[in-house]
Parts: structure tokens; sequence; C-alpha cells
């Protein structure tokens, strides 16, 4: 007998309607609500909650089963590791309808479908920043001690570096070779040192 087997056809053939089905649900999962007409939120849900059904579940055979709807590994991932423990201790009801009106161009009637009490991926991974924060703080500590370093030994390098004083000799020596020009510097600065000394 063929009691309560019927679907909302939704104007479409059997493929059809399979596919849009599929389709709807892999967004679903991946979005955490979608925006159709009412018709289409009410067939949707029946499909959506089964899925959620095979990942608590959470076997290999279920896992399969989920891929036959939803054609692709990274939603069954996400289904069975995030989605379906969330909803561990709710018997059923894991989504809601919210109707929203009337488009505007054909007059059909829009709903909302999303997940009852849902987190997303990204608002569980914001509370775990203070941990880089304090990586941060630890590099800055790093960074901050590294530079005195640098600056003892740039002065010991500077030490070691001083030339030794050239000799009267040596000193004659580059006057001579100097140009011109030079030399009228030179001996500007040598009575300067002359008074020095004295």
């Amino acid at each position: 007998m063929r009691h309560q087997k019927r679907v909302a056809k939704l104007g479409m053939v059997a493929s059809h309607r399979k596919a849009m089905l599929s389709g709807m649900a892999g967004a679903m999962i991946q979005h955490g609500k979608i925006k159709t007409t009412d018709a289409r939120a009410k067939e949707l849900r029946r499909v959506v909650e089964r899925l959620i059904t095979f990942g608590k579940k959470g076997t290999i055979h279920h896992r399969r089963l989920a891929y036959k709807v939803l054609n692709d590994r990274t939603l069954v991932k996400q289904l069975f590791d995030h989605i379906a423990p969330q909803y561990a201790t709710r018997n059923g009801g894991y989504t809601r309808i919210v109707k929203l009106g009337f488009r505007e161009n054909d007059a059909a009637a829009v709903s909302l479908i999303e997940f009852v009490d849902y987190k997303k991926p990204a608002e569980e991974k914001k509370p775990a920043k203070p941990a880089k924060k304090e990586s941060e703080e630890k590099g800055k500590e790093i960074s901050a001690a590294a530079p005195k370093k640098t600056e003892a030994s740039a002065s010991a390098q500077k030490t070691e570096k001083k030339p030794a004083k050239p000799s009267k000799k040596e000193t004659s020596e580059k006057v001579k070779k100097t140009p011109a020009k030079e030399e009228a510097k030179t001996e500007s600065s040598a009575p300067e040192s002359e008074e020095k000394g004295e």
C-alpha cells in the first residue's frame, strides 16, 4: 500500500526535484540557512533533518547514505563533524522555517529555513584569539631583548675596530700627497691641533 508516500512535486519531474533538493541541502549545510519559497522549504526540511539524523548515528554506512544525497565529501565531513554533534541531545526539530512575505516579481511566498541554535565554525574559532595575543607578547619580549644584545655587540665591535694612531711621519706623507684644496683644509686644522697641544 502507498500510505503517506506523497511528496510535493514542485512542478518538476522526479530527477529534477531530487537534484534541486540535493543542491539546496548542500547550500544549507554550508551556510547554515537558505532563503527559498515556502513549498521548497517544507520539502527541504524533510531532506535536511534526515541528513542530521544520519550524522548523529555517525557510522560509515550513514556517511555513505549522506554522500548519496550531497555528492560532496567536504559537506559530509562538515555535517558529521560539526553540525550533527550540536544536536546530540535534541530529538528532531533541527530546523525552523520563518516566513518572510512575498516576492515582488511573481508574488511567491518566501521563507527562510535555518538550523535551530546553530553555531558556525567561524564563531567557535573566535575565542582562540587570546592565545595568539600571548604568543605575540612573547614575540615582543624576545624582540625587545634582541636589540640590547645587538647594541652590546655593536659597542664591542667598535672597541675592537679602533685603528691605531698614525705616527707623525705617516701624517706628513699624507699631507704631501693631498691636492691643493685638501692642503688648505689640513693647514687650517693644523694650527687648531697645535693650540690644543699647548
